[in-house]
């Protein structure tokens, strides 16, 4: 068994990741680097963001079932939430909010929507 201090994988994703990344429950991690990347156990990158101008957070929030995961975006349709579908990465929704977008909270696991 390795040591807790072993690099069992690693991940290129083109883009410092600048957050603990979230983890789903059924063992996918959420990488927020640049865009939103979904990473299996083994270190496989499975998809990339598509349809997510600029991701402004630091990090993403992932519904309690693993359908779902959430990351803020202020892109070219100015502030919003995301949702993005676990699977394949593809945008859910969207819903367009006011004000500026404070992406310095860890959001985690959602249990109850949003």
């Amino acid at each position: 068994m390795p040591s807790d201090d072993c690099e069992l994988w690693k991940v290129a994703l083109g883009s410092p990741v600048l957050a603990p990344p979230a983890l789903g429950p059924d063992g996918q991690i959420y990488a927020v680097a640049g865009g939103l990347h979904a990473v299996d156990g083994d270190g496989n990158l499975l998809w990339q963001s598509e349809g997510i101008v600029t991701i402004n957070s630091p990090t993403a929030a992932v519904s309690s079932d693993g359908a779902m995961v959430y990351v803020s975006d202020s892109g070219a349709g100015g502030p919003r939430v995301v949702a993005v579908k676990a699977v394949d990465g593809s945008v859910a929704w969207t819903l367009g909010i006011e004000g500026a977008i404070d992406g310095s909270c860890n959001a985690g696991i959602i249990t109850s929507g949003v």
